[in-house]
């Protein structure tokens, strides 16, 4: 029986709770010998059969900190001969791809700098550019992102993001039980907060809705979200439930039937292309999204609609909802994006890429 190529994963984030490399591994197990080395975050740990992982301890010292995690990284690619070392990209990420072993080294690169400051992004931007000067192929989402970040074409590789099923029953639609999950430093949230009760008000109040907010920020951001709830009246109907496990998530999409993908309008954020938006409607729910480039690429009729981000935007999209609510079926909104499913994207794409990058001499 012929052995399995050998896959190094390496990623700073503890494994499982960066959802693609979680989904990579359970789809490539069969194929591959997976190997996930990732920092002890001190999070819940999943494992998944078959799969290897090795936890680095996060020291306080964020000198310290990084310095172990490429010194661990690097000196594990010598430890054990990898076909295939596949790293997440990173601000330092050009040291592994420097001096680790092996030549078939690819670096994934998932976001492009999202900083306010538009030097300190364009700073960053060509720090993730040269990153890629250390490797010999380039994973990324989008060909605008890589017109953004100036990679050179030879390299690149495009894998879309994916999203898995939380949820594969079927929604009703007789109240409206909205969900936010996701990011909320610099994502104006609590705006929808605000866009909610104006709603509300044009309705008295008389409107069976509720809205549940699960993630996490900084504590501004989330200050502001619980100020918002606190200064409109909406304890009833809003609840802000923080940051929750990978594990726990599938809870939120069962219970819910309308999924918000609050993005900013800006250029920072236009281009990219949002997970909860394909994670939303994978699962059935109807998807309220802010018209950015990224979301206006997925939503259709059949599965969401579109708003400004502002407050009064999103009232008027809300009151489009709750009056066509009884149109909505989850099972049409779930076909829109069968495409975008972690396991069609890694047997389709990810698999096949891997299988003949490992083949080359």
């Amino acid at each position: 029986m012929k052995d399995k190529v050998k896959l190094l994963f390496v990623n700073p984030h503890q494994f499982g709770h960066t959802a693609g490399y979680y989904y990579y591994s359970k789809y490539l197990r069969s194929e591959f010998d997976v190997t996930y080395l990732g920092f002890d975050e001190g999070l819940k740990k999943l494992s998944l059969s078959g799969i290897s992982v090795i936890y680095i301890h996060q020291r306080k010292n964020k000198f310290l900190r990084v310095f172990s995690f490429l010194y661990e990284a690097i000196r594990e690619t010598y430890k054990s001969e990898y076909n295939i070392l596949y790293v997440f990209s990173f601000y330092f990420s050009f040291i592994i791809g420097m001096f680790s072993r092996g030549t078939k080294k690819i670096i994934d690169i998932r976001t492009y700098s999202v900083a306010t400051n538009p030097r300190k992004r364009y700073l960053l931007n060509k720090i993730i550019n040269f990153n890629t000067v250390f490797f010999s192929r380039a994973i990324i989402l989008t060909n605008d992102m890589r017109d953004l970040l100036k990679i050179s074409s030879s390299k690149i590789h495009y894998l879309p993001l994916g999203a898995e099923k939380y949820f594969d029953g079927i929604h009703l639609f007789d109240e409206l039980r909205l969900l936010y999950v996701g990011a909320l430093n610099t994502r104006n949230v609590s705006q929808s907060i605000e866009g909610l009760s104006m709603f509300l008000k044009q309705n008295n109040f008389k409107v069976n809705i509720s809205y549940k907010i699960v993630g996490f920020g900084n504590k501004g951001e989330e200050d502001r979200i619980r100020e918002s709830i606190d200064k409109n009246g909406l304890k009833e109907f809003v609840t802000f439930e923080g940051r929750r496990n990978y594990d726990e998530i599938p809870y939120y999409f069962r219970n819910c039937n309308i999924g918000i993908s609050w993005i900013p309008k800006t250029p920072v954020f236009d281009l990219q292309p949002a997970t909860k938006t394909i994670e939303y409607i994978m699962s059935g729910l109807f998807c309220m999204a802010t018209s950015t480039k990224g979301n206006r690429d997925l939503i259709t009729s059949a599965n969401g609609i579109l708003f400004e981000d502002t407050p009064a935007d999103f009232a008027l999209a809300l009151d489009y909802v709750y009056k066509n609510r009884h149109k909505f079926n989850s099972m049409r909104i779930r076909e829109t994006m069968e495409e975008f499913t972690w396991e069609n994207l890694v047997s389709k794409n990810l698999l096949p890429f891997l299988k003949t990058l490992a083949e080359k001499n």
